[in-house]
């Protein structure tokens, strides 16, 4: 199938992330909304059904963001469909199966309709190595997520300011998932911080205007509360800070006043934010759990951790202990290493790189 045929493309959405609904502009996709599948029951099932019934059998392609491949996926099972599925692979689904931190029954499920999927398009190495986990052969390519541009022009205007370096202010962006995110883990890494440096503070970017977002996966493995988390964020004598809705020089006021962007997520794809931190200068750490990782270990292979909090706090405190020469040098590298990264601008490759990757599933 190439390009010049002009296939008809079918998006199926579940947000849609604004990195793939550029994606799906770019294709000249039609849009269309897919309920998101909540489980195997009885009632889920037959959801399942009725969604893949619904789904329009007449296009090319089928351009699923993340479990929404299940819909194409199960009329392809059926021999209802015979176009292609292409999923966007953008969360933590292949992580979770890996870890088995989703059901017996409901893992089946979407490891079957995986084999139903004809190309993979992978946020990061880290997604791409735990899918060839469940799928070892699998039509897989990287395409990284970008910047929204506003925000980008905006870091690379102010990127000659060096951020607040000296101080002891760590600050992480993200929604209130804290499993997914690691949240549960900063606040914990943060107070035994503040032990050591009790000038230390935490800066939390995010939409933390809604109770925290719940999942099995957290129920069962994180045993810590909700409620213990939001109480030590509350207790002002931590220097815990949530800034909520910032527009765009706000928010790039705010990783300016900080020294160390730290991000500690549980299969986190790829989180824009990590870039985002790194091309204000400021350096990251991040578990290696986090696909963003890869950009991260350029700058010190030792700012990627384990999730560990006795190895986390040294790598903060041994980031903190750097002479000012060294956290300036490692400012700056933070952004040659994304200014280099978008060099290789995926917007412009990826047509070509998607078409490439139709045209591989013949």
């Amino acid at each position: 199938m190439k390009e010049s045929k002009k296939p008809k493309i079918l998006f199926l959405y579940i947000t849609p992330a604004p990195t793939h609904k550029r994606m799906a502009e770019k294709l000249n996709a039609t849009f269309m909304y897919a309920f998101p599948w909540k489980g195997s029951g009885m009632v889920n099932l037959l959801i399942l059904l009725v969604k893949t019934f619904q789904i329009p059998k007449h296009y090319d392609i089928y351009f699923c963001e993340g479990s929404s491949y299940i819909f194409p996926a199960t009329a392809k099972l059926f021999g209802l469909l015979k176009g292609k599925i292409i999923m966007i692979c953008a969360d933590q689904l292949f992580h979770d199966l890996n870890k088995g931190f989703i059901s017996p029954k409901k893992a089946f499920i979407y490891k079957t309709l995986l084999k139903k999927v004809d190309g993979f398009l992978c946020a990061s190495k880290m997604v791409k190595h735990d899918l060839q986990k469940i799928i070892p052969n699998a039509n897989a390519i990287v395409i990284y997520p970008e910047i929204e541009n506003n925000k980008k022009n905006l870091l690379l205007k102010y990127s000659n300011i060096i951020p607040n370096l000296r101080s002891k202010r760590i600050i992480f962006i993200g929604r209130p998932d804290f499993f997914l995110k690691g949240i549960d883990l900063l606040i914990e890494v943060f107070i035994e911080i503040k032990k050591i440096y009790p000038d230390a503070e935490l800066t939390i970017i995010g939409d933390w205007s809604k109770h925290m977002i719940k999942s099995q996966q957290s129920k069962a493995i994180v045993k810590i509360s909700e409620q213990k988390i939001l109480n030590t964020i509350k207790d002002t004598k931590n220097n815990i800070n949530i800034l909520r809705n910032l527009n765009d020089k706000d928010f790039v006021k705010a990783l300016k006043s900080s020294a160390l962007y730290l991000h500690l997520g549980r299969g986190d794809a790829f989180a824009l934010t990590v870039v985002e931190a790194m091309l204000a200068g400021l350096p990251a750490i991040v578990s290696n759990e986090t696909g963003s990782k890869e950009l991260v270990k350029q700058l010190n292979a030792d700012f990627v951790v384990p999730l560990n909090k006795d190895e986390i706090i040294r790598a903060v405190t041994d980031y903190f202990s750097m002479s000012d020469r060294r956290k300036l040098f490692l400012s700056k590298q933070s952004i040659n290493i994304v200014k280099k990264f978008y060099l290789k601008s995926n917007s412009e490759l990826f047509i070509k790189k998607f078409y490439r990757l139709v045209n591989r599933s013949n």
